[in-house]
């Protein structure tokens, strides 16, 4: 294979990454509240009664204009719902954060 050959590839690869990242399709385990709803098939008001009561597990992130933005792990949803619970202990939320590595 001839450098030009392989700087074409490595280019081609580049511009595919690009346009996954720009569609938002690199990191489909991280959900929005819109996309959460949809997957678990219930309101937005719901998911945010959840959140709300701690009873799903979830991230928020603050923005400097004061508003902030919950995000969920597609994994941690999952294991949330195999599990059956409502809460989550001290241990749990560890089990939970390991998911994250």
């Amino acid at each position: 294979m001839e450098i030009r050959d392989i700087l074409l590839a490595i280019a081609k690869r580049l511009d595919a990454l690009e346009e996954k990242l720009c569609r938002g399709d690199m990191f489909p385990e991280i959900m929005d509240i819109k996309e959460c709803s949809a997957f678990l098939h219930c309101s937005e008001r719901t998911i945010r009664e959840l959140v709300s009561r701690g009873k799903i597990p979830f991230y928020r992130l603050d923005s400097t204009n004061g508003k902030s933005k919950l995000l969920f792990n597609k994994r941690k949803i999952l294991l949330w719902l195999e599990t059956g619970k409502t809460t989550f202990s001290k241990r749990d939320r560890t089990k939970l954060e390991l998911l994250d590595d």
